[in-house]
This record gives C-alpha cells, structure tokens and sequence, in this order.
C-alpha cells in the first residue's frame, strides 16, 4: 500500500468526496457533517492499492463537547482536557484486510500530530483488528467500555501514549 498524508486545505474536492466515501462505507460514524468535520480534520492519510484508494485515516481536531463526552462516557471525565486529537474514520476496505493496512495508514495520520497534541481514539470494543493496531502504535485503553447511541455494541477509549513507535511504516 502506498500512503499519502495531507491536509485538507491541500485535498481536491474529488479526494474529500472520495475520503468521505470511505468513511461512510465503514457506517460507523454520523455522516450529518462529515465532510466539514473532514476539512477540519489535521490529516487525512490515504492508502492506494494499484493506483485506486483502499483505505483511509485521519487526525481529528474534535470540539471539546465531543471530546469531553467521550472522556465521560469512559468515566474519566478529568483527562478530558489533555488530548487535542483524535485518531479515526479509519477504514480500510474489505477485500484489502488482513495486510496491516490499518497501522500503516493510522501511522501516517499521527504522524502529522502538531505542537506535541496528545491523541486519543474510540473503536468498538470487538474490533480486535483495532485495537491491535492501537495497541502497536502505543496506545492504551483507558476507562470502561460504554454502550453506543449507534448500535447494539460497546465502544471503548484508547489514549497515545508515545511518539517514539510511530513510524511512516507502522
């Protein structure tokens, strides 16, 4: 997989559309928004198979409603305030699993973690892809696992721990 990380500001409007089309393809997040959340995001990282997008990540900049919701929802509402990103909308797609994909492009997004920004992520509690790849990237779960507004299953929070393991590479 080759992995491109940009801002986007330095996005076309086909690659937001097709960033976004990844996303939604994961149905695991609002879509009410997304593409302003995307064009607010710090990075979006792009993975390419034979010249077409086969997955995709970003570093988040949530509003702190959001961000404090979720530190709550953990029952660690006092750690709140230490993250300024978050890592997600990754996605890779199906017939591309199962080839480290997901730490490659979750790699390049927090990469372009700016100014020291501490960074958390959510994913449900059975992805054990995942949270394998957070884990291999330096994260560690933090809290209790809460029940979604989306679903019928359990999300759980993972917070960056050390910027020493992140490589381009994963």
């Amino acid at each position: 997989m080759q992995v491109k990380v940009k801002h986007p500001r330095e996005c076309s409007k086909e690659e937001i559309n097709a960033f976004c089309e990844i996303v939604r393809q994961g149905d695991e997040v609002d879509v009410v928004g997304l593409e302003g959340r995307v064009r607010r995001a710090e990075a979006l990282a792009f993975g390419y198979v034979d010249g077409k997008i086969a997955g995709v990540a970003g570093l988040k900049v949530p509003c702190g409603s959001y961000r404090d919701e979720v530190f709550e929802k953990a029952g660690v509402p006092t750690q709140a305030g230490s993250f300024t990103f978050e890592l997600g909308w990754v996605y890779v797609l199906p017939h591309h699993r199962g080839k480290g994909h997901s730490r490659s492009l979750s790699a390049a997004a927090l990469s372009k973690a700016v100014g020291g920004g501490t960074t958390f992520a959510t994913t449900k509690s059975n992805n054990k892809a995942m949270r394998k790849t957070l884990e291999h990237l330096g994260f560690r779960r933090l809290g209790e696992a809460w029940g979604s507004g989306r679903g019928s299953y359990e999300l759980v929070l993972y917070i960056f721990l050390s910027r020493d393991k992140i490589t381009e590479e994963g």
